[in-house]
């Protein structure tokens, strides 16, 4: 009888045993990351839009994870046409501070003229009630306060910039078109106070259905040298198929702009000479991401620069270029 129990025992333990080593070894791969196109990367590692609700009748503020502070008046907004609103409003935010989250929403600072702007910091806003974008009111405003860094010193030269969407797609809060960014200093206005540049806005860009871009912004000034460089890569037609974005990423100034791209080429014709950057550039070929990071200092006269991608995962990306923040 004690030979029978130890005999099952013994059974139960190989048994045990077994279905152990078959789970160990029966690891789920990761799941591998593909991406259809450039769009469809930006759609999926963009920062997500957040969403507030503020009554109207008392007015209202809330703070972004980055630190953005937005206060709202009471009877801040109207319908479109006018009529009075009053009750829940849902108010639609992003902010973009770090040069990482310009790259990765593809949101460049920019000017209409192509001028470098360098970045007090990007946000998007609309207010929203049953599904009706709303107005800011007559003589109300909006208060936005970006935080300055604490490494960073205020910058009194910083201008209140906006997109005027001409676009018939829609420069919404979640596009993946390029901004580029334009005078509004008639509708806005900008101080520093309190390690915060505080961007107030007296009417939202049109048209209102697509929510409101604005930037807070100096272009460098018109005395800085500057010249073009041009990034080369060989498969940038053939191999990448087109699918393939470059993005100039300074060491010193708070600045992400994206390089113009002509066939194997993307150049951009008013680098600051002397400026210490990084080409960041990434592909999208048969759904894999590929990358490369091209540390350079802008020359004093036009040069050609060649640069290669490799293949690389979404994490490895983000945090290459985290790390030029």
């Amino acid at each position: 009888m004690k030979t029978k129990i130890k005999l099952i025992i013994s059974i139960l333990i190989f048994i045990m045993s077994a279905c152990k080593k078959e789970s160990d070894n029966d690891s789920s791969p990761a799941v591998k990351e593909t991406y259809a196109s450039i769009d469809d990367f930006i759609k999926r590692n963009m920062s997500p839009l957040q969403t507030y609700l503020i009554n109207e009748d008392l007015g209202g503020s809330f703070i972004t994870p980055q630190g953005t502070a937005v206060t709202i008046p009471p009877n801040a907004f109207t319908k479109s046409s006018g009529a009075a609103v009053s009750g829940e409003v849902t108010i639609q935010f992003k902010d973009i501070l770090k040069k990482s989250d310009m790259v990765l929403n593809n949101k460049p600072t920019i000017m209409t003229n192509g001028q470098l702007l360098v970045s007090g910091g990007e946000f998007y806003i609309r207010a929203i009630q049953e599904g009706n974008t709303l107005i800011i009111a007559p003589g109300s405003n909006v208060d936005v306060a970006l935080p300055i860094p604490a490494s960073a010193t205020p910058d009194t030269s910083m201008f209140p910039l906006a997109v005027i969407d001409t676009t018939s797609a829609g420069n919404t809060g979640n596009t993946t078109q390029s901004l580029y960014w334009q005078y509004y200093n008639a509708n806005a206005s900008l101080y520093t106070m309190a390690n915060t540049y505080v961007y107030s806005i007296f009417q939202f860009t049109p048209p209102a259905t697509s929510g409101s871009w604005h930037n807070c912004d100096h272009p460098l000034p018109g005395s800085t040298n500057t010249t073009t460089i041009t990034m080369h890569n060989d498969q940038a037609q053939t191999y990448f198929m087109g699918q393939i974005s470059a993005y100039l990423i300074f060491k010193d100034l708070n600045s992400g702009i994206q390089l113009f791209r002509s066939g194997e080429n993307f150049n951009y014709i008013y680098a600051p000479c002397g400026e210490q950057c990084t080409v960041v550039s990434y592909a999208i070929k048969d759904g894999e991401l590929y990358a490369s990071f091209t540390p350079l200092t802008i020359p004093a006269s036009a040069q050609t620069f060649d640069f290669l991608l490799s293949k690389t995962t979404t994490d490895e990306f983000k945090l290459q270029l985290e790390a030029l923040n």
